[in-house]
């Protein structure tokens, strides 16, 4: 947010707002999971509360360098334990995880925005675009230049029917 602010690109201010609403409403549901649907505080023993909190994080701290065990530390878990249960919750590995929701927010990104490419890479946490290109194409299917193409063909076939 900080960089959208200070380099202030066109729709900046739009993006400003989306972020902060979309900020507020995780703040409100990780309270609501810390606290239970009760009010009563969860037993966060078996670290799934854990989990859910690093999870709730992860996409403002996408760019970031996040490994399994800073997060695993940070968590008061053990490398193991952490991995273990956050298999358990997500149902799948923490670096498949993670290169999805950077996958998720380049698109949105992509969708939103007329950013070039490497620069939406690197908000995303992808220092080499060639493995960014890469791992979109086999996420998505498409490489993100022909996303983007998608996304203006939808635009003016949906500007033309009006």
């Amino acid at each position: 947010m900080l960089r959208e602010f200070t380099e202030k690109p066109e729709g900046y201010e739009i993006n400003l707002y989306s972020r902060l609403f979309n900020l507020i409403v995780r703040v409100v549901r990780l309270l609501h999971i810390e606290q239970g649907p009760a009010g009563g505080v969860l037993n966060s023993r078996n670290g799934r509360s854990e989990i859910l909190r690093i999870l709730e994080g992860i996409p403002y701290r996408i760019a970031d360098s996040l490994t399994v065990e800073s997060l695993a530390a940070e968590s008061g878990m053990s490398t193991r334990n952490f991995i273990r249960l956050f298999r358990k919750v997500t149902g799948m590995g923490f670096s498949n995880y993670l290169q999805h929701k950077r996958i998720e927010q380049a698109c949105q990104l992509l969708h939103e925005s007329d950013f070039k490419i490497a620069y939406i890479a690197k908000c995303v946490g992808y220092r080499d675009i060639t493995h960014f290109r890469e791992t979109f194409r086999k996420i998505i299917g498409v490489n993100p230049n022909s996303f983007r193409a998608t996304k203006e063909d939808l635009n003016r076939h949906l500007s033309n029917e009006r």
